[in-house]
């Protein structure tokens, strides 16, 4: 059995503790904006949802599985609660009153994660499955072919904070910037994709989301 998947979680998890030391340090040293800080924030944060997420791949029991997602959504929940503030820092737009009704909404949704027996993700105690990969690596199976009525709610989350995304988006080609344009398009892509795959990681995908 060759191991590859899990191995290279750990990797990329060792990629954005680079990419958050190396912001946060810039802005310790002044030598650029605050929002850096911020990406940094969210740089630790999908460092913790991928170092979750690998360990809830080698989950031995059912208990252990339950608690490496439960920690997993919450790191979700966190990034979600601070990515659309780095939106609207990097595009330069302030809607105080949306971005704290989504400060919000992450926030129960965090509180509830942390309160119901399985998670957000699940309706009831999942089973522990496994499943081959195509070179051979074993893994736990982490589709949540139940999804609880909340994973659906923060579903719909998601989606508005990618609409707000991609108006931020057009805002920022309407300034005619050319380079910031190309930076914003690069980390956005970057900071949002492992977030959004593990809440979207249903039965109807066929194979878990990494």
């Amino acid at each position: 059995m060759s191991a590859l998947l899990v191995p290279a979680l750990y990797a990329i998890s060792g990629f954005c503790a680079f990419a958050a030391l190396h912001h946060g340090l810039a802005v310790v040293q002044r030598r650029v904006s605050r929002i850096h800080l911020l990406f940094a924030v969210l740089a630790l944060l999908i460092m913790a949802i991928i170092l979750a997420k690998a360990g809830a791949y080698q989950a031995q029991t059912v208990e252990t599985l339950i608690t490496l997602r439960k920690w997993e959504i919450s790191a979700v929940c966190l990034f979600f609660m601070l990515f659309p503030w780095f939106v609207a820092g990097y595009a330069g737009i302030r809607p105080h009153k949306f971005l704290i009704g989504l400060t919000v909404f992450w926030g129960l949704i965090f509180v509830v994660n942390l309160s119901l027996p399985y998670g957000t993700q699940y309706a009831g105690a999942p089973h522990l499955t496994y499943f081959d990969l195509p070179w051979g690596e074993r893994v736990v199976d982490l589709r949540v072919l139940q999804p609880s009525i909340w994973h659906t709610i923060g579903l719909l989350g998601i989606f508005v904070i990618m609409a707000f995304g991609v108006h931020a988006c057009r805002r920022c080609i309407g300034a005619g910037n050319a380079k910031g344009r190309a930076r914003w398009a690069g980390r956005r892509a970057c900071s949002s994709g492992p977030s959004c795959s593990t809440w979207g990681s249903t039965g109807s995908s066929s194979s878990s989301s990494i």
